[in-house]
């Protein structure tokens, strides 16, 4: 009798032993789920917040707001494409801290399709800040715009020098043939951009005006040093000016000396229809090679 109650009482401690252990894997894997839970919440949080203050930043850059918004807005900008949030962003313009330490569990698209738009507008301000300041934006992403990231239709309408965005998912992205297609189709716009702000240039003789077309030939030497070697090729070979650094130059300087023997010939009417600090200011902005030449 003994020995069969000391096996009963083995069998339950035994029992007692599983069930202890059982409970303890099912609370263990209770309190895992709702941690998991937890941190999925905060992070979707988190990604609201920045969705929200990222949409916030874009209302603040509407031609209406004043010039305190414009700067305010353009700077806190500059911050998340530095911070490596979005990683479209190239490398060399990051922070220090985010080319070191910072690595963002998730990418959200700083700049949004349709802010591209007004930040065109902007590179055209009367103010110089928020010209520099959108300027900046635009090169940060300017590698977008030749990766496929972005395609981009003109706004041509009067006194508008903007585009208009449609951003692809990344997840999408194309082929060696439709890539460089896109690329061509980027640096046209960009040209057409160009043009259009020119005559606008031409038309006021404003000193912003004029200072918005440099800043505009400074982000389509950006655009053209980002991309493919096959796309470069392609426009030398078919003869377009902005084909390269140096042909991007040589289109300026030919500019500038249409403008000079139209000085020469009527000073009246070169003030009035051919100011030439656009394309001297253009010079200055410019990387090397251009920065050589001054």
């Amino acid at each position: 009798m003994s020995q069969l109650s000391k096996t009963l009482e083995r069998q339950g401690t035994r029992k007692i032993g599983h069930d202890s252990i059982k409970s303890l894997n099912q609370d263990s894997n209770a309190q895992l789920s709702e941690s998991i839970s937890s941190s999925q919440h905060l992070m979707e949080q988190h990604v609201a917040f920045l969705k929200w203050y990222i949409s916030f930043l874009g209302s603040e850059l509407r031609p209406t707001a004043s010039y305190q918004r414009h700067i305010a807005a353009l700077k806190a900008l500059a911050i998340l494409l530095q911070s490596g949030l979005d990683r479209t962003i190239p490398q060399a313009y990051l922070s220090k801290i985010a080319q070191e330490d910072v690595n963002w569990p998730l990418t959200i698209l700083v700049v949004q399709p349709l802010l591209f738009r007004t930040l065109f507008d902007l590179s055209m301000d009367p103010f110089d800040d928020v010209r520099s300041a959108a300027v900046l934006v635009l090169k940060m992403t300017a590698s977008a715009l030749v990766v496929g990231q972005h395609t981009q239709t003109v706004d041509c309408r009067p006194n508008s020098v903007m585009v208009s965005v449609i951003h692809s998912s990344s997840s999408q992205r194309a082929s060696g043939g439709n890539r460089q297609s896109q690329q061509e189709s980027s640096i046209l716009n960009l040209v057409a951009i160009l043009s259009r702000a020119q005559k606008i240039m031409h038309g006021t003789g404003r000193a912003d005006h004029a200072d918005g077309v440099a800043r505009l030939y400074e982000i389509l030497d950006e655009v053209c040093a980002g991309g493919t070697t096959e796309a470069r090729e392609g426009e030398r070979l078919a003869g377009v000016w902005w084909s390269s650094r140096t042909s991007i130059v040589d289109r300026i300087l030919s500019d500038l000396e249409k403008g000079l023997l139209l000085a020469k010939n009527n000073l009246r009417l070169a003030v009035a229809g051919a100011p030439i600090h656009g394309h001297l200011a253009a010079l200055r902005y410019g990387d090397p090679p251009t920065a050589d030449l001054i």
